[in-house]
């Protein structure tokens, strides 16, 4: 067991080589900036010629996409980075990104220690970490995702701290509002969020699942498992019937949206980026077909390496993504045992970890993956987290056995 203060120092090391790290990759890439964050630029300098004044950038429709509400909070932010660095203002949110995501590191692998006390569990995640170029490589980048990412990880380290410290409650409940409520007006993408939260907190307040013995915790992931088999499948029976008729969207809200991603489904397209490989152009247009093609849309998801990848870069992804697909499915499966599995908070720490990922994999599936994996930003350090609570369920097996 290693000591409070020896675990000091191994944080101090590593908060010295991320540091070091993300420092060197970010310096080696200079700032970029892409036409999505010229868009952000030109709203941001609209709010600081207003005055701060909302209700001109509210009825902007230059992101035609979404309505401009949903990147309201990172815009701001973007307006203020350019009062203080001015024409500078994208080494300003490479600056911010830095430092938010260094914070978030190490905010993951406080939790990861006081997960599963092991420090092979600590060092699995250390190592991942640095080698996680698919998520540290959107810091240079002037745009939301790194910041979004940032925001749902600390949300989801929020709500197993949930689980951790009850005493602290009222305080993490206050910090996840807060986080949430940023998010809600940075990323259009934010709805699997919002539904992981309100689940999260209904079960944890009103359905007193905090405190439940092992055999109401399978019969708990039995009886959701059940439901998400009927729900899943009506949601995307409804879902591809609504990409076949995209005029009787129920909502004006959105309308716009759904037109176009009913547009994209027409076009057979499974990853949005222009490569042949990803478009089913054959596809017939009925329901079935649409289902099929949001299964495929979530297995592209998790994609670890796309035909155009060199042999080095697939060597890579399926150096790290493998043995962290594999612990996460162990630590997943552990779920359904009746005895000698995770612990009280190991287990709701997994369930989170696993309801996150998939609620976000899910939303894409019947929405869009972009062809650089911008969107699967916000399930990278999370996959990490599930990859080491299944390496811890993996020791503890081990020496349960001896």
């Amino acid at each position: 067991m290693i000591k409070p203060s020896q675990y000091l120092k191994i944080k101090v090391i590593y908060i010295l080589i991320f540091t070091t790290v993300w420092s060197l990759y970010s310096y080696s890439k200079g700032v970029l900036i892409s036409p999505d964050a010229l868009g952000y630029s030109k709203l941001a300098d609209m709010v600081v010629e207003n005055n701060f004044s909302f209700s001109k950038y509210l009825e902007n429709s230059q992101l035609s996409k979404y309505p401009p509400i949903f990147n309201l909070s990172w815009v701001t932010i973007v307006a203020f980075i350019k009062l203080l660095f001015g024409e500078h203002w994208g080494l300003g949110i490479v600056i911010l990104n830095l430092s938010i995501g260094i914070f978030v590191a190490i905010l993951l692998l406080k939790t990861t220690w006081i997960v599963t006390e092991k420090p092979a569990c600590s060092i699995f995640v250390g190592i991942l970490l640095l080698l996680s170029q698919n998520y540290y490589r959107w810091v240079p980048w002037a745009l939301s995702d790194f910041f979004f990412s940032c925001l749902c990880l600390s949300v989801l380290l929020l709500i197993i701290g949930l689980y951790q410290q009850h005493s602290k409650s009222i305080k993490k409940v206050v910090g996840i509002g807060a986080l949430l409520l940023l998010a809600l007006f940075c990323r259009p993408t934010v709805l699997p969020l919002l539904i992981f939260v309100i689940f999260s907190m209904s079960v944890f307040f009103f359905f007193s699942l905090k405190e439940t013995d092992p055999r109401e915790r399978h019969n708990f992931i039995i009886r959701f498992t059940l439901l998400a088999c009927i729900f899943i499948p009506a949601t995307i029976y409804y879902h591809s019937y609504i990409m076949l008729h995209p005029d009787r969207w129920p909502f004006p809200f959105l309308l716009r949206t759904a037109i176009w991603i009913a547009g994209e489904y027409q076009l057979g397209v499974v990853v949005h980026d222009g490569y042949r490989e990803t478009y089913n152009p054959d596809f017939p247009n009925n329901i079935l077909s649409y289902a099929l093609l949001s299964f495929q849309k979530f297995l592209a998801y998790f994609t670890i390496a796309a035909e155009r990848y060199s042999f080095k870069h697939k060597l890579f992804n399926y150096t790290i993504f493998l043995p962290v697909y594999g612990l996460s499915i162990w630590a997943v499966v552990s779920l359904f045992k009746k005895d000698n599995g995770p612990s009280h908070s190991n287990w709701w720490s997994i369930f989170s970890c696993a309801l996150f990922i998939f609620l976000f994999a899910f939303f894409h599936s019947i929405h869009e993956i972009d062809g650089d994996y911008r969107y699967t930003a916000p399930v990278k350090l999370p996959l990490i987290l599930l990859a080491a609570l299944g390496l811890n369920e993996l020791i503890n097996s081990f020496s349960k056995r001896t």
